[in-house]
């Protein structure tokens, strides 16, 4: 019966194939300690392990291919990675690592999130003192809540349990005036220099 299975039987998977399928597990693995990180209500010490432990994840993820289509992809939303990679970075501190991931992210044009992308890349900026990148990001962030699709209606509905009417009226809320981002623009540029220095940069 061997000839048999070796005709008919299942095939063995190709190398390609098993380093989709893992990285799809590292992937989901990391995402469920991500989720528990963020909304876990212990101490900020432990939320910020957990979150180091699901970058290891995306990390792998990443490493054996995931964010690329592939025949095994079945519409995978491979710009997901990178953005919940940025978010750990973001978090642990990485802010020019964490920027990397999420221009990737939008570069892979998103089905999901699409709005909030870009909202966290323009947190991102700010912290690396690019404040009319930022804003112009939280604008753009702003446009893209008001387009009338299944994304934004799933971000309304969770806007609406934070208390806001609606995703729009969260950045709304969020826009600098004119006077705030003038305070920040006039920040000397030697203070600025030696803040971006004392940012950390990964180590791989």
């Amino acid at each position: 019966m061997n000839w048999f299975k070796k005709i008919f039987g299942p095939k063995p998977l190709s190398q390609s194939e098993r380093d989709f399928y893992d990285a799809c597990a590292a992937f989901t693995t990391g995402k469920e300690i991500w989720n528990d990180a963020v909304s876990s209500k212990g101490s900020r010490e432990s939320s910020l392990n957990k979150i180091k432990e699901a970058l290891k994840f995306f990390d792998e993820a990443i490493t054996k291919g995931l964010v690329e289509p592939t025949v095994f992809s079945h519409g995978f939303n491979e710009s997901e990675v990178f953005s919940l990679r940025g978010s750990c970075l973001n978090d642990l501190g990485f802010f020019c690592e964490a920027l990397e991931d999420y221009n990737k992210a939008i570069e892979k044009k998103p089905r999901k999130s699409i709005a909030s992308n870009y909202h966290m890349r323009s947190i991102i900026k700010d912290s690396l003192f690019d404040f009319e990148g930022s804003l112009a990001d939280l604008k753009e962030a702003l446009r893209l809540s008001k387009l009338d699709n299944e994304d934004n209606a799933h971000w309304k509905k969770f806007a609406k349990s934070t208390g806001f009417s609606s995703q729009t009226a969260f950045y709304e809320m969020l826009l600098p005036s004119e006077v705030e981002l003038s305070v920040k623009k006039a920040r000397p540029d030697k203070i600025i220099e030696e803040e971006l220095r004392k940012i950390k940069r990964r180590e791989l």
